[in-house]
């Protein structure tokens, strides 16, 4: 019998705890208007019904859930490259959401650059509800843009796209508690392999995190990240406090650090208007092109 076709794409999908979120984003890839990929779960040890709950998606989805012997999530990326069949290889968070063109926008983005090794796209602002998400995603999308300007692109490890040629070649470092993207990011830089930020299709990122760790606190531990990452420095010193967690960390929280000088901050950006932001955002990043 002949070998079956790779498909284009495989998603690649740590989980831990993560059966109220991931059941979403797999119901998202059902109703893809592209199907030609599959999806590779890969487990670190769910405590709850994660796995039970990929599961049902066995007759809608090309499923391949593997159990990884840590919960660590640049080993289950790894693991889940390893297991990937694609051309091209997508590293998703569980919690992520997407619009049913996601995968064919990208594969039609792609196709128009063909020398591309690796890409992330821009977080749908649009999405947000809440003044601080949109205003996170906003501070997002121009810093990648940004950043590709000074030929040092980087992307949050929610979504990264890499050649089937790279992904072979490079590996997420697992000793590292966290920022193994901004890392990996590092990597291909190194390689000088075409980096790609698309503008559109546009994923919704989850500002769990935010919500429960507090805004400002969180940003400034990315703001550290990037300055270490211009820098050419490790990020030892944020690692320790930004472990995985897993979905079941998630749960409703008043938590915040809106205090003094920065908490009035937060306080005056909450009252920018959304519409506002977004068209800072379109007007600095037709700028930044």
């Amino acid at each position: 019998m002949p070998k079956a076709t790779p498909p284009f794409f495989t998603i690649v999908i740590p989980t831990l705890n993560e059966a109220k979120y991931v059941p979403t984003l797999l119901k998202d890839l059902v109703h893809q208007s592209y199907q030609d990929f599959e999806v590779v779960i890969v487990d670190g040890g769910s405590s709850d019904n994660t796995l039970t709950k990929v599961n049902r998606f066995g007759d809608q989805l090309k499923l391949k859930p593997v159990v990884s012997s840590v919960a660590n999530v640049a080993a289950q990326r790894n693991l889940g490259a390893v297991t990937a069949q694609g051309q091209w290889i997508i590293f998703m968070d569980a919690d992520n959401r997407l619009p049913s063109y996601f995968l064919l926008g990208v594969k039609y983005q792609l196709e128009r650059r063909p020398e591309t090794k690796a890409f992330t796209t821009w977080m749908d602002t649009r999405s947000y509800r809440n003044r601080d998400a949109t205003l996170i995603a906003t501070t997002y999308n121009l810093g990648m843009q940004a950043y590709s300007l000074l030929k040092k692109p980087t992307a949050v490890g929610a979504l990264i796209g890499v050649h089937r040629s790279v992904a072979t070649k490079i590996k997420f470092r697992d000793n590292q508690g966290q920022f193994e993207d901004y890392d990996y990011i590092n990597q291909i830089n190194k390689h000088r392999w075409p980096f790609l930020i698309l503008r559109e299709p546009m994923y919704t990122y989850s500002m769990r995190r935010f919500q429960k760790e507090g805004t400002l606190k969180m940003m400034r531990v990315y703001a550290l990240a990037n300055i270490n990452s211009l820098l050419g420095r490790t990020n030892a010193q944020v690692l320790a406090k930004y472990p995985m967690q897993g979905g079941q960390y998630y749960l409703p929280s008043n938590g915040s650090d809106k205090v003094g000088f920065l908490g009035k901050l937060q306080t005056t950006l909450r009252h920018i208007p959304r519409s506002e932001l977004r068209r800072l955002q379109k007007t600095l990043g037709d700028l930044l092109e």
